[in-house]
């Protein structure tokens, strides 16, 4: 049976890959869920083994953070917001530099996949004002949220669990301590990268802003007073780890939390209800369920011993990472990967690697990420047509990625010389 598991693992591995050559409409829901289905249905999976991998956690994150995007979005209060923080840009190149930075430290504070679902109706949005392409702010943004989520233990689901390591006395001053440097010449990267291969993208023409009109002033109202809610909540959260005072709110349940005026005053709650993005957490229950059996095959273990490098080194870090991740996906992985440090007894900076290099797996290859998956879905879901493929966003993702780990070495050899580590 563990057989089965790897070879379905593969097939949907290559389902992902080739999905833009399939002559018939296929989406990444539709390859999750056809593998989760295959196990359970040859009892490689039993159905309560198969709800057990589920984590529900993420998934009514995701419920949440759909449900206040969609009505954001549906107000028009969006498109306020972003007409107030871009009506300063007066040319592509600054409208660009802005973006990657505020979708990359939104990311850190807020968690990648909450931008990731937020930044969709942006990207549209500014696709449609200043006319620039849609692979290429498909691209920023994914590649946006994954580089800048690395800095805090709030920005992905792998640095929280992570942050919740014995070795961390307090996750946020550690990993601001050792993460913020790389993170913010990575994000730097990021645009000098982008000016570079969509050179095209960046004319010099005066950028003309227009207001979009707020549409439902109830539902923008709400939708305010949700955003308030997040925030004081995710500010809690923080001050919880700063201060060490007990609050006991999940952060996965803050966006359900944030999301209840939605629903209990909003005459649109039933619409609100219907545009939350289902496919999208059906492609997450499947993602658990595969890539739990996955790692379950004896093969997975052998992956990090590979090569004779010690599985806990820098190097096997970032390695085992970067390419484990494009399979299992980064938080499974980090699960496994932590087992590991804690055996080896390996110091702090070893898990801060593996934060670093398991984040970072995202911008490698769609499949690195489940930010990626929510970005491209959700616009193909909204333009009603392809925007790239995977081996489209490899071709940018992965020499981003080698720069990338590059400028985190370095930082790493810097902080060995001056005795951080």
């Amino acid at each position: 049976m563990q057989k089965l598991n790897l070879i379905v693992g593969v097939l949907v591995f290559l389902l992902v890959a080739i999905r833009h050559f399939i002559p018939f409409k296929v989406k990444y829901w539709h390859i999750m869920a056809f593998g989760a289905v295959i196990l359970i249905l040859s009892s490689s999976v039993s159905l309560s083994e198969a709800y057990r991998s589920i984590d529900f956690d993420v998934i009514i994150s995701l419920f949440g953070m759909f449900s206040l995007g969609f009505a954001l979005e549906e107000s028009g209060y969006l498109g306020h917001i972003i007409y107030k923080y871009f009506k300063r840009t007066r040319v592509v190149k600054e409208l660009v530099l802005l973006s990657v930075f505020v979708f990359g430290f939104a990311s850190a504070l807020l968690m990648n996949d909450t931008i990731a679902i937020v930044g969709v109706p942006v990207i549209l949005l500014l696709a449609k004002n200043y006319g620039l392409d849609k692979k290429f702010l498909v691209l920023l943004l994914a590649f946006s949220v994954t580089t800048g989520s690395v800095l805090s233990p709030l920005g992905n689901p792998q640095n929280l669990l992570i942050a919740m390591s014995p070795v961390f006395t307090n996750p946020f001053v550690e990993f601001f301590k050792f993460l913020f440097i790389p993170t913010l010449l990575n994000l730097l990267l990021l645009f000098l990268f982008t000016t570079t291969v969509f050179r095209e993208e960046f004319h010099s023409r005066p950028l003309s802003h227009s207001q979009e009109p707020i549409r439902d002033k109830e539902l923008a109202r709400l939708s305010k007073i949700s955003l308030y809610i997040f925030f004081f909540l995710i500010g809690l959260k923080v001050l919880e780890f700063l201060v060490k005072f007990n609050f006991k709110l999940k952060i996965s349940l803050i966006p359900i939390v944030a999301a209840i005026p939605l629903y209990l005053f909003c005459k649109k709650r039933w619409k609100i209800l219907k545009g939350v993005d289902y496919e999208t957490l059906a492609f997450f229950v499947g993602m658990f369920i595969v890539t739990d059996a996955l790692t379950k095959d004896p093969l997975f273990a052998n992956i990090t011993k590979g090569g004779g490098l010690n599985p806990v080194s820098d190097l096997a870090v970032i390695i085992n990472s970067l390419f484990l991740s494009q399979i299992i996906s980064n938080v499974p992985l980090t699960i496994f990967y932590l087992k590991l440090l804690k055996v080896f007894s390996a110091p702090q900076i070893s898990y801060i690697v593996l934060a670093f290099a398991s984040t970072i797996a995202g911008n490698l290859t769609v499949l690195g990420a489940a930010s990626n998956v929510i970005i491209i879905s959700n616009v193909e879901k909204r333009t009603h047509k392809h925007i790239i493929n995977f081996f489209e966003f490899m071709k940018f993702g992965v020499p981003l990625t080698i720069l990338q780990v590059v400028v985190f070495l370095l930082c790493l050899q810097f902080y060995r010389l001056i005795g951080w580590v």
